[in-house]
C-alpha cells in the first residue's frame, strides 16, 4: 500500500483513494493529461469562500487553473500579480473577477493563522510523515477546519499567536509545511492543473471554529527570532525586491551545486530569512528541479542567519556580485518608499496620549529654542520609519496626545521661523533642530506600564487621579445591589477584576465583564468611571467599527475599553476579533496609511448593551466573558444617578481608586473564578451550535421523536430508531445553517457528550436493529447543564 492509499491520522479515507478511483476511470492524478480530459473544469466560489471572508481573510487572484508559464509549467497555483504580500485587495472584487475571467483565488495567510498543509506526493516511501507529527505533537486533527486540495493532500487551519514566527517545514516530515504570514493557500473552489477541485471537508468543524495552534506544535515548529547579523547588508531586500532581483538571474546556469547554495545563503541574508517562496520559485524555473520545491524550501529552513561558507558568512555582497556579472543590478526600494503617505490630522496620533504638561520654554538665546523644540518634540525610529512625534492638547476630549509627522511635513510646519546663526545664513527652526546633537531622540515606541526603558518613548502617563481616602460608597451600592443583582460572588468577582486591572496594567485581563440590562438602569456608568480613571488610557466607543475595523491605532495604549453597545455577538467575524483582544498577548496595531506594529495587549474591556445576546461564549468551558444580569431596581432613578455623579466629582473617584489599589487580590486571577451565574448560562444558550440548540429544545419540551407519546420519558432510558432521531436533527437545522451534519458527525459532536449511546436490539420485530439509547429525561438534562456549566434549575426551572 502506498501512502496515498493509507488513512489520515483522522480516521478518515485519504484522499488518495480517490486518486486511485479517478485513475481507473481513466483520469491521471498528475499531470497535463488529466487537465486536458477536465478541460470544461470551472472554479466555484458561490458558497465556498463564505467562511473564508467571515474569518475576515483576504483572497487574492491566482492565475487560471490550467494556465502555463512559457516552459510549459503549471501556474493555476501561483499568484498572478508580482510584490502580491504587499498589495491592498478588495476580497470581494477578487470572487467578481474569478466569476469573470474563470481564474482561481487564493488565502493570503495572515500572522494569525497556520495552515497545515499536507501534500502526500512528497512522503518518502513507506513512511507517513504526517501520522509522525500527529504522534509526535498529540494532535488532534479532527479539530480543525480542512480543506482537501486538487493534488490529493489537505490544509488543516490552526490560530495561532500573531508574534510566533514559524518555521515553513521540518526536516523529520517532508511533505508537511507550516503556512503563515507571508504566504498562500489555495482557496476552496479553485481548481487545481490535474482537473480536480479544492473542497471544504464537510465533517470537519467550521472555519470560525478553528482551533489554536497547540504549544506541543509550537514548540516544534517556531523560529526564533533573530537579530541582525554582523554582515553589512543582513535584511535589506524584501521578498519582493528579491524575485525582482533574481529575474535577472536565469535560473539554468546555477545547475553547479556550490554556486546555487552560496547564492540561496546570500538570498536567506538579504531577506533576513523572509524570501522563502520568491527563491523556490526562481529555482524552479530550471526544468531540472521543476519538482523539487519541498527540497529547496528544507534546504532554505536548515540555513542559519550567519551560515557559512569557508569559514565566512555568506551575505548579500555576493548576491550583488553574481548580479553586477550578468550585467544587472540589485533592487533599491522606490525614492517614496522613504515617506509617508500624507495623512488626514484629524486622524493623526489616535491611540498614543501623553497627560504630561512640558515646562514651558525658556524665553532666549538659542539653548532656549532647544528646550523649547525638545518640550514639544521628539524623534522617534518607528517600525524603522523616521518620525518626529508632537505633543499636542485634544481640547474636545481634554487630553494630550502625539501627532506622527514626516522629516519633509516637519519642515514644513517651520518653513516660516528661522534661527539667526553667526557668520551665516539663517536656518529654519526645523533644520536647526533637527542636526542639533542634543535633540530629543528614541529608539522606538513602547507602551508597558511596568516602566521604562531607557532610550525609548514609554506611552505609560499612569492613571488619571491620584488615588486618596474618602467615600464612594453609592457607586460600591450600584455595583452591589444593580449591577450583580445581589449576589455576593458577582460582587466580590467585579470588584477583583477591577482592583486588578489598577494593580496590575501591564498585565492582561483575559476576562472581559459584561452588564446586560434595560436602558436607565445604570450598567453603563461603572465602564465610564473606570474609562475616566484610566484618563489617556481609557477609550469609550459605540461602534463595532472600533473594535473589529482594520485601523485600530486607537487601541495602542488603551488598558480600559468601555464598549457600550458597541458589539453585536452574532457577528462571526467581530468574535474572532473580540476574542482575540480579550486573551491574545500581543495585538498588531496599524494606523491609518502607517505599517502595522506589534505590542502588548493589555486591554481590559468592559461591556455594557440592551440587547438579548451580548457576547460569543462557548458552551464547554467558557473563560473568556463574565456576564451580570442588571436588575431594574434603579432604573430612571435620576435622584439616585444625580447623587451618585456629585459624589464621584467630589473625590468618590479618588477613592475608589484608592481602595481597589489597596484590595488584597493576593493569589487570585479573573480566568479561575469566572462566576458560573444564569447570565452566562443564558449567552451560551444563545450562541449554541445548531447541534446542541436542537438537542436543547428536545429536553426544554421534555419530548422525543418517533415514539408513543404516551410513554413517559421521565421513566427510564429510552431506544429511539435512528432515523426518527436524524430527521428530528435535520428538520431542525435547515433553517439554521447551510451544513447540517451527518449521522456520524452529529453522534461524535453531539450525542456522545450528552450521554446517548447506542446498540442493537436483541428481541422483537426490530431484533437486530442498532437503535438510540437516550438517557431518562432527568440525567439528559443534569447531562446538558453540566455542559453548559449551570445549574438544572437556571435551565429547566
Amino acid at each position: 500500500m502506498t501512502s496515498q492509499e493509507k488513512k489520515t491520522p483522522t480516521g478518515d479515507e485519504s484522499v488518495g483513494a480517490k486518486d486511485q478511483q479517478a485513475e481507473e476511470a481513466g483520469m491521471t492524478t498528475h499531470g497535463k493529461d488529466h487537465a486536458a480530459t477536465r478541460s470544461g473544469a470551472k472554479p466555484s466560489f458561490r458558497h465556498n469562500a463564505e467562511p473564508l471572508l467571515r474569518a475576515g481573510l483576504q483572497l487574492i487572484p491566482l492565475h487560471r487553473w490550467n494556465a502555463v508559464d512559457s516552459k510549459g509549467r503549471d501556474r493555476g497555483k501561483t499568484p498572478r500579480d508580482g510584490a502580491w504580500q504587499a498589495r491592498d485587495y478588495d476580497s470581494r472584487a477578487v470572487l467578481a473577477l474569478a466569476e469573470r475571467d474563470g481564474i482561481n483565488v487564493g488565502v493570503r495567510l495572515p500572522a494569525t493563522v497556520m495552515v497545515l498543509d499536507v501534500d502526500p506526493r512528497n512522503f518518502p516511501e513507506g513512511r507517513d510523515p504526517l501520522a509522525e507529527l500527529v504522534a509526535d505533537a498529540g494532535l488532534d486533527l479532527s479539530l480543525c477546519p480542512r480543506t482537501v486540495t486538487g493534488s490529493g493532500g489537505s490544509h488543516y487551519w490552526f490560530r495561532k499567536p500573531a508574534d510566533a514566527q514559524v518555521l515553513d517545514s521540518l526536516e523529520s516530515y517532508p511533505g508537511v509545511e507550516f503556512k503563515s504570514l507571508g504566504r498562500q493557500v489555495v482557496a476552496p473552489g479553485s481548481i487545481h492543473p490535474n482537473g480536480r477541485s479544492y473542497e471544504w471537508y464537510d465533517l470537519a468543524p467550521e472555519l470560525a471554529d478553528m482551533p489554536d495552534l497547540p504549544d506541543t506544535l509550537l514548540r516544534l515548529i517556531r523560529r526564533t527570532t533573530r537579530a541582525h547579523g554582523e554582515a553589512a547588508g543582513f535584511g535589506e531586500l524584501t521578498p519582493e525586491m528579491l524575485a525582482t532581483t533574481l529575474e535577472q538571474l536565469d535560473a539554468e546556469d546555477f545547475q553547479d551545486h556550490d554556486t546555487w547554495r552560496d547564492l540561496m545563503m546570500a538570498c536567506h541574508h538579504a531577506t533576513a530569512g523572509e524570501g522563502r517562496q520568491e527563491f523556490i520559485d526562481w529555482s524552479t524555473q530550471d526544468a531540472k528541479y521543476q519538482d523539487d520545491a519541498w527540497i529547496i524550501g528544507r534546504r532554505w529552513d536548515s540555513l542559519h542567519a550567519n551560515g557559512a561558507r569557508g569559514g565566512r558568512p555568506v551575505t548579500v555582497k555576493f548576491l550583488h556580485k553574481l548580479v553586477q556579472e550578468a550585467g544587472g543590478l540589485v533592487a533599491r526600494p522606490d525614492p517614496e518608499d522613504d515617506f509617508e503617505v500624507w495623512e488626514d490630522p484629524a486622524e493623526l496620533g489616535q491611540g498614543v496620549d501623553d497627560s504630561t504638561l512640558r515646562e514651558p520654554p525658556k524665553a532666549e538665546g538659542k539653548e532656549a529654542i532647544l528646550d523649547e523644540m525638545n518640550a514639544q518634540h521628539c524623534v522617534v525610529m518607528e517600525n524603522g520609519k523616521f518620525r518626529v512625534f508632537t505633543e499636542e492638547f485634544d481640547p474636545v476630549l481634554g487630553r494630550h496626545f502625539y501627532q506622527r509627522s514626516t522629516k519633509e511635513d516637519f519642515q514644513n510646519l517651520y518653513s516660516n521661523s528661522f534661527v539667526e546663526r553667526a557668520n551665516d545664513r539663517p536656518t529654519s527652526r526645523a533644520s536647526f533642530w533637527l542636526t542639533h546633537p542634543k535633540r530629543r531622540q528614541y529608539k522606538g515606541v513602547i507602551f508597558d506600564p511596568s516602566g521604562d526603558h531607557d532610550g525609548w518613548l514609554n506611552l505609560w502617563r499612569g492613571w488619571a487621579v491620584e488615588p486618596k481616602p474618602g467615600d464612594w460608597s453609592l457607586l460600591d451600592q450600584l455595583i452591589r445591589e444593580v449591577l450583580t443583582d445581589g449576589d455576593p460572588r458577582g460582587y466580590r468577582y467585579v470588584l477583583n477584576w477591577i482592583a486588578a486591572m489598577f494593580q496590575r496594567p501591564a498585565e492582561p485581563a483575559e476576562v472581559a465583564i459584561a452588564f446586560k440590562g434595560a436602558k436607565g438602569t445604570g450598567k453603563g456608568t461603572l465602564g465610564r468611571v473606570l474609562q475616566q480613571l484610566a484618563g489617556p488610557h481609557g477609550l469609550h466607543i459605540s461602534s463595532p467599527e472600533h473594535i473589529t475595523g482594520r485601523f485600530n491605532s486607537h487601541l495602542q495604549n488603551c488598558i480600559c475599553l468601555f464598549a457600550d453597545e458597541a458589539f453585536w455577538a452574532g457577528d462571526k467575524a467581530g468574535e474572532a476579533k473580540l476574542k482575540a483582544l480579550v486573551t491574545e498577548p500581543t495585538v498588531a496595531y496599524e494606523g491609518k496609511g502607517r505599517d502595522a506594529v506589534m505590542g502588548k495587549n493589555l486591554i481590559h474591556i468592559v461591556m455594557a448593551s440592551n440587547s438579548d445576546w451580548v457576547v460569543p461564549a462557548g458552551l464547554d468551558g467558557e473563560r473568556r466573558f463574565a456576564v451580570f444580569e442588571v436588575n431594574e431596581s434603579r432604573k430612571d432613578d435620576r435622584d439616585f444617578f444625580r447623587a451618585l455623579n456629585r459624589q464621584l466629582d467630589e473625590g468618590g473617584r479618588a477613592a475608589f481608586l484608592h481602595d481597589m489599589l489597596a484590595r488584597d487580590i493576593d493569589g487570585w486571577h479573573p480566568r479561575n473564578d469566572i462566576p458560573q451565574n444564569s447570565a452566562l448560562a443564558d449567552q451560551k444558550l444563545r450562541g449554541m451550535d445548531p447541534e446542541f440548540s436542537w438537542w436543547y429544545s428536545l429536553l426544554y419540551a421534555g419530548e422525543l421523536p418517533g415514539y408513543d407519546e404516551d410513554r413517559d420519558w421521565s421513566g427510564g432510558e429510552v431506544e429511539l430508531d435512528k432515523g426518527d432521531l436524524y430527521d428530528s436533527y435535520i428538520s431542525f437545522a435547515r433553517n439554521r445553517t447551510r451544513h447540517p451534519r451527518p449521522l456520524p458527525g452529529l453522534a461524535k459532536v453531539l450525542l456522545a457528550k450528552v450521554g446517548v449511546t447506542s446498540r442493537q436490539v436483541r428481541s422483537g420485530a426490530r431484533k437486530d436493529r442498532r437503535v438510540f439509547v437516550v438517557p431518562d429525561l432527568g440525567q439528559a438534562r443534569a447531562r446538558f447543564a453540566a455542559i453548559v456549566g449551570a445549574d438544572p434549575k437556571q435551565l429547566w426551572g
